[in-house]
């Protein structure tokens, strides 16, 4: 076994991380003073009208300011120990973060999980694996390792290939759904721009709208086929031609000596 190892959060992002959690106390003290404010001007205003009305017994206006007294009695300790006492760990900050940028509170919550002084490998983090699972939406499979014969029918029994990921540094699945000739539908995100192109060899789409609109006129027909593009980008970078490309760039720079020229087949006829 691998000896464990476990990820260390950047300082910077730890000093953010206070930060957050002084600022959330600050602003969680002003947000009860306030409450409790507007609590008082209620139960005031609420006499006032009262007097105005009729003449209010004394008991009632008792009562009212018992009701708020007590609320605020209440309310304040619960509130100041949940906002201001209770100390959040950095895995609450990052949910609490999640509410108002989800994108960014579910990265720092993988990084914080994978913090975990309790997991003791790093990528090991079953929080993390469990957190992950549990946002996905019903209609995702986590089917684990697929072997490559089990992945090629997944792709050519497909009758379309939507990638939505917002970030990609190439898309090797992409490709890899070009070569079984699947119609092919990606968002528009700059990596796939110049070699990918919207109509031409795939469909590509900026919003889930979008996505929907593409996904549906392929699987109806209203849209043309773009396979055998799709297919001919697909071999334009397959390994073999791949490969041809970094061996010319060795030999550009003389790391591999230059190709030999063809020797014209010998005629073995002689005359």
């Amino acid at each position: 076994m691998p000896p464990s190892t476990t990820v260390k959060l950047p300082p910077q992002l730890v000093r953010q991380l206070r930060t957050f959690r002084r600022r959330l106390r600050t602003v969680k003290m002003l947000e009860a003073v306030c409450l409790a404010g507007i609590a008082v001007i209620l139960s005031y205003a609420l006499l006032y009208l009262s007097d105005r009305l009729w003449e209010t017994p004394p008991a009632v206006g008792w009562l009212l300011f018992f009701i708020a007294v007590s609320g605020l009695a209440v309310f304040i300790p619960r509130w100041s120990f949940r906002w201001v006492w209770q100390r959040r760990t950095e895995a609450q900050l990052a949910r609490l973060i999640s509410r108002t940028d989800a994108a960014l509170g579910d990265r720092l919550l993988g990084v914080i999980e994978l913090d975990s002084e309790k997991h003791g490998r790093q990528y090991g983090s079953e929080k993390l694996k469990e957190a992950a699972m549990e946002q996905a939406p019903e209609n995702v499979t986590f089917a684990g390792f697929v072997d490559r014969e089990t992945l090629r029918e997944a792709y050519c029994g497909a009758d379309v290939f939507a990638f939505m990921s917002h970030e990609e540094t190439e898309g090797i699945v992409v490709l890899e759904a070009l070569a079984c000739g699947i119609p092919t539908v990606v968002r528009d995100i700059p990596v796939y721009a110049g070699w990918l192109r919207d109509g031409k060899n795939v469909y590509k789409a900026d919003s889930t709208e979008a996505f929907r609109q593409r996904v549906t006129g392929l699987l109806d027909g209203a849209l043309p086929d773009l396979t055998e593009a799709g297919r001919r980008v697909a071999e334009e970078r397959s390994m073999a031609a791949m490969g041809e490309q970094l061996r010319e760039i060795y030999r550009r720079m003389d790391i591999l000596p230059a190709a030999r020229p063809a020797h014209p087949q010998r005629n073995q006829a002689r005359a």
